[in-house]
């Protein structure tokens, strides 16, 4: 299996439901334990986040916007996500 798809280069989704198995294995959305990779799956579902976000507050360790506890993405409903756009 070759090397997938980078972070940078995923399109954005709605559903995983848009993509054949084939695009979910190119993409990499499978880990080696065949469980789904949440953090790829959110990136092109256009919740991904970061702690350089404006929104990441290090001390509460959660997102200001959406109270999300995760780093690397924003919750569903996220005024930040509507905001730009996604």
């Amino acid at each position: 299996m070759s090397d997938p798809v980078p972070v940078s280069d995923l399109p954005f989704i709605t559903s995983l439901s848009e993509l054949s198995k084939e695009d979910r294995e190119r993409f990499g959305l499978y880990l080696p334990s065949g469980h789904r990779n949440a953090y790829r799956v959110e990136r092109m579902k256009g919740h991904g986040g970061s702690r350089t976000d404006p929104s990441w507050d290090r001390t509460a360790n959660q997102h200001t916007c959406c109270n999300s506890r995760v780093y690397w993405r924003h919750k569903v409903a996220c005024p930040l996500l509507e905001l730009n756009g996604e």
